[in-house]
């Protein structure tokens, strides 16, 4: 009798392993492998990312990536260009105008929403004041 119960716990044991190592298999777990289309994927947002910098502040590209690379922020990387804070705010502002404006235009070509609303909402966005871009305000907008 005790064999036959410690058979029957065995062979239970070992029914529910195989089925769990089966389940577990078909399972798609995240892979941890390094991705090889991450620079196709990623490369020509960066690119087009530090093209758009580097025109704002009359800077080439190598100069921007240089800088993130040695840890300036692109307000420091102006400075040293001969831009004033209050000409990068305004820049930053404009450039920020721009892409609300096109992302509303979007939705309202979409008919998302109607040119009315779009309007309502671009002024909003144009009336906000221009923010003072310091190291304070950099270090506020990354803790938030």
């Amino acid at each position: 009798m005790k064999k036959i119960v410690i058979y029957t716990t065995f062979s239970s044991l070992l029914g529910a392993s195989l089925f769990g190592a089966v389940s577990v298999s078909a399972i798609n777990f995240p892979r941890f492998d390094v991705d090889t289309n991450f620079e196709e994927r990623f490369s020509p947002r960066y690119t087009q990312l530090f093209q758009e910098q580097a025109s704002m502040i009359n800077a080439t590209i190598d100069e921007v990536v240089t800088a993130l690379v040695d840890g300036k922020d692109l307000l420091t990387l102006a400075k040293e260009k001969g831009m004033t804070e209050d000409q990068f705010d305004e820049k930053m502002k404009a450039k920020r105008d721009a892409q609300a404006k096109s992302n509303l235009d979007s939705l309202v070509s979409r008919g998302l929403i109607t040119q009315a609303q779009a309007d309502k909402r671009i002024n909003l966005v144009k009336s906000r004041p221009v923010k003072k871009t310091t190291k304070d305000t950099i270090r506020e907008r990354k803790n938030n």
